[in-house]
């Protein structure tokens, strides 16, 4: 009679555990701490952990992508990779997502949606709104749009 669990039996518990220890591994290669400095390793293994949607491990790959660092720079995967993140609430994630929806880098361009992600990242980092330029190009009714996108947003999450 053996006593030990085989992979399944660990279900979700191991995905998380691999999540963990690959986002630190691909972390110490971004830092150069104890493994040598390479954003190409960095990206390997945080790609690891983003895809068992650990938000940490998508937010650092998609500034990865945004910024072509280790990876090819591709826009589109940094927008794919800051959603998942930004809707697990990382308030990071939300603020570099409202930056793309404003200015229509890697995503279709979308004040509303710009405006829903800058507000909630500033929910969570306890500071004003803080985007004047923003403000001054919505309409009031574009504004109200966002305010009811903020609000679905809070209760599906």
């Amino acid at each position: 009679m053996s006593t030990s669990l085989s992979w399944q039996e660990y279900g979700d518990s191991f995905s998380v555990y691999l999540a963990l220890i690959a986002y630190f591994i691909g972390l110490l290669y971004y830092k150069g701490l104890v493994l040598p400095r390479s954003p190409y390793h960095a990206a390997h293994w945080l790609r690891i952990s983003a895809d068992q949607d650990f938000s940490d491990a998508q937010y650092l790959l998609a500034t990865m992508y945004e910024e072509g660092l280790g990876v090819h720079k591709d826009l589109k995967e940094a927008a794919e990779l800051y959603i998942p993140a930004a809707n697990g609430g990382h308030a990071d994630a939300q603020y570099n997502l409202g930056f793309l929806y404003e200015n229509g880098r890697g995503v279709e361009r979308d004040l509303v949606e710009a405006y829903k992600w800058f507000k909630l990242a500033s929910y969570q980092r306890d500071l004003p709104f803080s985007r004047e330029k923003l403000i001054h190009q919505m309409t009031r009714e574009q504004m109200e749009e966002g305010e009811r996108r903020i609000h679905l947003w809070k209760r599906m999450h």
